[in-house]
C-alpha cells in the first residue's frame, strides 16, 4: 500500500530536473573554489605586492576585500627613503577617502594633509634597515573598485586596485 506522501515518477521521466540540479552542484563547486583561492576575499590569487625597483617601497596588499572587513597594507620601506631623518609615505586622497582607517604602526609623528594625497611623517634618524608600516583599515565601499597611488617623497609613486565585495 502506497503512502499519499510518496512521489510518483523518478528521475529518469525528468531529466531536466536532474540536469538543473547538476548545474547547481557545479555552481555551488566552483563558489566554494573561487572563495578559497581568494577571489572573493582574502586568500591565495588575493594576495599581491605592489613594488617597482626605481622606488624605496613595497606594498603588500590583498587585491579583494570585504565592505567594512578588517584588512592591512603593509609598506616596507628602504633605507634610502630617508630624507633629513624623517620618513615621508604618502597615500592617495581617492584611498583614503574610501577607508576607515583604524591605526597605523608604527605611529606617525605628523600627517600632512595635500590636495590630492595625505603624507605620514616618521622619525627615521638611523635607519639602516627596511622598515615596516601597517595601515589598519574597513573599507567603507560596496562593489566597489578603488585605485590605490602611494609612494615615498622623492621617489616614483606605486599604483594598484583593490575591490570590495559587500
Amino acid at each position: 500500500m502506497k503512502s499519499e506522501l510518496e512521489l510518483e515518477g523518478h528521475w529518469e521521466d525528468h531529466p531536466w530536473e536532474l540536469r538543473v540540479q547538476r548545474i547547481g552542484w557545479i555552481l555551488f563547486a566552483l563558489l566554494i573554489l573561487a572563495a578559497l583561492a581568494g577571489l572573493l576575499g582574502h586568500g591565495p590569487l588575493s594576495r599581491a605586492t605592489a613594488e617597482d625597483p626605481a622606488s624605496s617601497l613595497r606594498i603588500e596588499y590583498q587585491r579583494f576585500e570585504r565592505y567594512q572587513g578588517p584588512t592591512e597594507l603593509r609598506l616596507h620601506a628602504a633605507p634610502q627613503a630617508v630624507r633629513g631623518g624623517k620618513l615621508k609615505i604618502w597615500l592617495s586622497r581617492e584611498f583614503l577617502d574610501n577607508i576607515e582607517l583604524e591605526q597605523v604602526v608604527p605611529q606617525p609623528v605628523t600627517a600632512e594633509l595635500g590636495s590630492d594625497r595625505q603624507t605620514y611623517v616618521f622619525d627615521a634618524p638611523h635607519l639602516t634597515a627596511e622598515t615596516l608600516v601597517v595601515l589598519r583599515y574597513k573599507p567603507t565601499l560596496k562593489f566597489a573598485r578603488t585605485t590605490v597611488r602611494a609612494g615615498v617623497e622623492g621617489a616614483p609613486e606605486l599604483s594598484f586596485w583593490q575591490f570590495a565585495y559587500p
